[in-house]
């Protein structure tokens, strides 16, 4: 389907200024304490609560359900206008912690979640992803922040997301994103400051797909910071094969050796 500009995606559902109206379609609205969407915006804004998001009028039952997972109100609001602007997806709830997050997910079943791994109290966002795929609706999830070190990405493979996005994307970008997965495509744009100018690494749109489930188990371990004789003794395989699988993974995850998996790129 079709994605709208990014300039086009915000010009067509503007925030608007709450407590001011709008012609005489608004009057009404005005007189009797304020429209619902006014309700919204300030719930959007001043409160980190769990919340359901009210689905439009008119909007088709076929969308994809997607819930946010954001610290910050403002840019858990500033997702939500952005999402709004999609004819594939809507947004069923927004949570800024572990467990909201999840009571949402068990409540309403979304086909897509999309979270911040940095989160404002434990469990952190990574726990999130494995207790959403441990989920029996188990929805794809996808990473949305700014940590984009080798370690996170290479973390997040590892528990199974199923993409991963750096919040430097423009809002088209974030749409395309979302529907791609909804489609069953893995996406990984990781920013312009990802990993370094080797010709070797994979390009970031092949990281989870072109990895294989013992490559990931591989990389779970390696994250661990467990030596290559460790893991052939956890995998009971032979050193050499450990060691091949070990220079697969790092090339796909685009870095030159494991010690780039726990240094800032740069």
């Amino acid at each position: 389907m079709p994605v709208q500009s990014d300039r086009a995606a915000l010009r067509s559902h503007p925030p608007g200024n709450p407590g001011q109206t709008q012609g005489n379609s608004n009057d009404h609205d005005s007189e009797n304490g304020g429209t619902d969407h006014d309700d919204h915006f300030h719930h959007s804004l001043h409160d980190r609560a769990p919340r359901t998001v009210p689905v439009a009028r008119g909007s088709g039952e076929m969308r994809e359900k997607v819930l946010i997972v954001e610290n910050f109100p403002i840019l858990s609001f500033a997702v939500e206008q952005v999402l709004s602007t999609s004819e594939s997806v809507s947004v069923v709830g927004v949570a800024s912690d572990f467990d909201s997050s999840v009571e949402l997910a068990r409540q309403y079943r979304p086909d897509v979640v999309l979270q911040e791994l940095c989160l404002p109290t434990p469990p952190q966002g990574l726990a999130l992803c494995r207790a959403m795929k441990d989920l029996p609706c188990s929805p794809r999830v996808v990473v949305f922040t700014t940590d984009n070190t080798p370690r996170t990405v290479a973390d997040s493979v590892a528990v199974g997301v199923d993409s991963f996005v750096h919040k430097s994307v423009p809002p088209g970008k974030l749409l395309e994103a979302l529907e791609r997965c909804t489609e069953g495509r893995r996406t990984w744009w990781l920013g312009d400051d990802y990993g370094d100018d080797d010709a070797s690494a994979a390009a970031p749109e092949e990281l989870g797909a072109r990895m294989t489930d013992r490559e990931k188990e591989i990389l779970s371990l390696l994250v661990q910071r467990y030596t290559n004789d460790e893991i052939a003794r956890e995998l009971r395989l032979a050193r050499q094969t450990v060691k091949n699988y070990v220079s697969s993974v790092l090339g796909k995850v685009g870095v030159p050796n494991r010690r780039h998996l726990f240094t800032r790129p740069g």
